[in-house]
């Protein structure tokens, strides 16, 4: 069994941290902590590794119990607290006395004595957000969606709400509506998942464009209608 959970927890651990081996924005090469690799250590643990700058040289490897983390709840606080804690405490880390290091001269430190305790609310937005961009660009899933629409783009609003863009494919027509990204009903707490399945029947049988109208100045898109029935709650 707990071989079985690894190996979701893995899968699922990969697909929340790949997005940060992408450059940040600003000049290159990208200067400061990036993000070296992610391994397992048998089947209930992991170590993900940071490294001090581009040059992807030997960093430090934190070590997390793997089995606990079979889902968002695990996995989401791991990523979160090596951007907050052990990013800025690089340096520290890699000074250790007489530190364990692994065969790529990492040095191993437990998360826990980094001061991981587990599971946590989310500190940051982006992972949902990006889970919900990647599935309306990749058809939604099992059922995909194009027939009925296509993710026609996004811009944020601020730090609270997305403004997500949606392409008829009948009418080739792209409607908008905002979406919270934090907060009591944003997706930290609600989630996302299922949204693009649900806007299929919106498009679909029209029901989308016959929404109420809360902005017609968008160059963006026909009109941003209010969906906060389907997105706010």
């Amino acid at each position: 069994m707990a071989e079985v959970l690894g190996d979701y927890a893995f899968n699922f651990l990969l697909r929340t941290m790949i997005p940060l081996v992408v450059a940040p924005l600003g000049g290159l090469p990208p200067r400061g902590v990036q993000l070296r690799g992610v391994v397992r250590v048998g089947d209930e643990r992991v170590r993900m590794v940071l490294s001090e700058d581009a040059q992807m040289g030997p960093g430090v490897a934190v070590e997390f119990d793997l089995a606990r983390g079979a889902g968002s709840t695990e996995v989401v606080p791991m990523m979160d607290h090596l951007r907050a804690v052990v990013a800025p405490r690089l340096g520290e880390l890699m000074g250790t006395d007489q530190p364990v290091r692994d065969c790529h001269s990492n040095v191993v430190v437990q998360a826990k004595d980094t001061g991981f305790d587990g599971p946590a609310a989310a500190m940051h937005y982006d992972q949902e957000i990006f889970r919900l961009f990647t599935l309306l660009v990749n058809g939604g899933g099992i059922v995909a969606h194009d027939e009925d629409y296509t993710f026609g783009g996004f811009m944020f609003r601020s730090d609270h709400v997305c403004r997500i863009y949606i392409r008829v494919t009948e009418t080739d027509l792209v409607y908008g509506f905002d979406a919270p990204i934090d907060g009591e009903h944003g997706p930290g707490t609600y989630g996302y998942n299922y949204l693009p399945l649900e806007l299929a029947p919106l498009t679909r049988t029209g029901d989308l464009a016959s929404k109420p109208v809360v902005d017609d100045a968008d160059e963006y898109c026909t009109a941003v209608v209010d969906l906060s029935t389907w997105v706010g709650h």
